[in-house]
């Protein structure tokens, strides 16, 4: 219902902002259902060709998407996507030869699994076929590490069963994220009757989890998130997590209490938190925290609490009766006294960051709407345009109602 509506579409809106570098919206003048947008600058020329030129692309490439064509027609719209919305600098040219590559590649697949019989012929493929057949191909793939370099090594979650670290980092091990959960494509045969010794992403992550346990020699870190960013409510630990702190208490045991006690460190959530900078109070021997802003925090926050500053130390010296008043400050003043207070006997003012245009559909206009299009349409009258001019002009302003409701207004 909604296709029929041309307003707040990127067209209309491109419309009326080209159509405002060559017109004037004061000549009450228009181009099909285009009004000319008054705020179109000499210097916004450039960049309004720049948008229209890539609304104008992608919007071929979406139409181009949503077509169903076979895989030689696919591999074409998706060579001709990549010259007309990608550019990458010299260093960087290598992605597009490589995709480029990774759609040869497929097309080469294509033609030797062919039969010569032509019994397969050239089946008709959607937009959601080709995201499947190009989701492994796309998919991130572990580079090779440079380990035992003595330098800090960033990489995924990999069998290091056989290679010893002094230190091993593990991050993000949520409850939820890891292990990786494994859902059931309806295309693949095998997950159906899944049966010993096929592949299983959870168990892998979990035989993954282990190997880095094992191949730590000094210390293992693990971080997890332990509390909600928003009602700061205890999160667990991912289930293998969890299991392996279920053997530390097993194994070992504490004066103090539980042995996990001993190797779980919550560490607060701000950082100007006193524990930051506490030796000791975060594991290890000296504080955990170098951050010098946060200690400035801290050590503002142990402060007594002292009563606020009066705003101003005494009476303002008074105006000069005889300087006038403009009539610009005194209607600021009128409009926003507080604000004329400070512009005015302070020297401090705001940066205008100005009036957001709102992007919703209007249904219902508010009485300040009305009044404006009232306003709008009384000046237009004044300045010797008719009634009939008026209303087409609103109209195509895209500020009313769509439909009957505008039309009513």
């Amino acid at each position: 219902a909604m296709q029929g509506i041309g307003q707040n579409t990127w067209q209309a809106g491109l419309d009326r902002l080209l159509l405002g570098a060559a017109m004037s919206e004061d000549e009450h003048r228009w181009v099909g259902l285009a009004l000319p947008l008054d705020d179109v600058d000499s210097t916004d020329i450039d960049l309004a060709g720049r948008l229209a030129e890539l609304v104008d692309r992608l919007g071929a490439t979406l139409d181009d998407l949503l077509r169903e064509k076979p895989l030689a027609g696919w591999l074409d719209t998706l060579s001709t996507a990549l010259d007309s919305l990608t550019r990458v600098d010299r260093p960087e040219e290598w992605q597009l030869a490589q995709a480029r590559r990774q759609l040869a590649e497929v097309a080469a697949t294509a033609d030797d699994g062919a039969l010569d019989d032509g019994t397969l012929g050239d089946p008709v493929l959607s937009l959601a076929d080709v995201r499947a057949l190009l989701a492994d191909r796309l998919a991130g793939r572990p580079t090779r590490a440079n380990f035992r370099t003595g330098h800090l090594t960033m990489c995924s979650m990999v069998p290091m069963r056989s290679v010893p670290h002094r230190v091993i980092c593990l991050l993000g091990l949520d409850d939820g994220v890891f292990p990786r959960t494994v859902g059931v494509d309806g295309d693949d045969v095998l997950a159906r009757d899944p049966l010993v010794g096929e592949r299983d992403r959870r168990s892998e992550d979990r035989q993954l989890l282990l190997d880095a346990l094992l191949a730590a020699r000094e210390h293992l870190v693990v971080l997890y998130t332990g509390a909600d960013e928003r009602t700061n409510t205890p999160r667990p630990p991912a289930v293998p997590l969890g299991e392996i702190l279920d053997v530390v208490d097993a194994t070992a045991r504490t004066a103090e209490g539980a042995a996990r006690e001993q190797v779980v460190v919550r560490h607060p959530l701000q950082p100007f938190d006193a524990r930051n900078f506490t030796p000791g109070a975060l594991g290890g021997v000296g504080p955990f925290s170098f951050d010098g802003a946060g200690l400035a925090g801290a050590t503002a926050a142990r402060r007594p609490r002292r009563p606020p500053a009066p705003f101003l130390p005494g009476p303002l010296p008074p105006l000069d009766p005889a300087d006038p008043v403009e009539l610009d400050a005194l209607v600021r003043w009128l409009e926003h006294p507080v604000r004329g207070f400070l512009r005015q006997r302070l020297r401090v003012g705001a940066p205008d960051e100005g009036d957001e245009v709102a992007d919703a559909l209007t249904v219902a206009l508010d009485p300040l709407g009305r009044w404006a299009v009232g306003n709008r349409w009384l000046r237009a009258r004044q300045g010797g345009a008719d009634s009939d001019t008026c209303r087409q002009v609103e109209w195509r302003r895209g500020e009313l109602p769509p439909g009957p409701l505008g039309a009513r207004l």
